[in-house]
């Protein structure tokens, strides 16, 4: 369980670290005086980015794992039934290389 949701606890995380150095306010002023960066500091704004981007692969993993249980499970070793015969096979006798052209002597005879 821990492995499916382990990118939206790094997403909150981070989200919570891009907050804190972007708007120090909400912090205690002792937290305050230990913070040293000014306001929308680009690495507050990094800690968002990453924060996105754990986000967003909690999402395609999240759709990966409904995309599987939602396919139907095929075992390959088991004996397919075929609604209709399949059609039976004509080959084209202008693609029979095998065969030898008719000469001009021989189509007289």
């Amino acid at each position: 369980m821990l492995r499916r949701h382990y990118s939206l606890i790094l997403m909150a995380f981070w989200l919570v670290i891009g907050v804190c150095l972007i708007v120090p306010e909400i912090l205690p002023e002792r937290a305050q005086q230990h913070l040293r960066v000014p306001s929308g500091s680009f690495v507050g704004m990094l800690a968002l980015v990453f924060a996105v981007y754990n986000l967003v692969r909690w999402w395609a993993y999240q759709s990966l794992y409904r995309n599987r249980a939602a396919a139907r499970v095929v075992n390959p070793l088991s004996v397919r039934n075929v609604e209709k015969p399949p059609e039976p096979y004509e080959p084209n006798p202008d693609l029979n290389f095998i065969k030898l052209p008719e000469t001009g002597e021989e189509a007289d005879r």
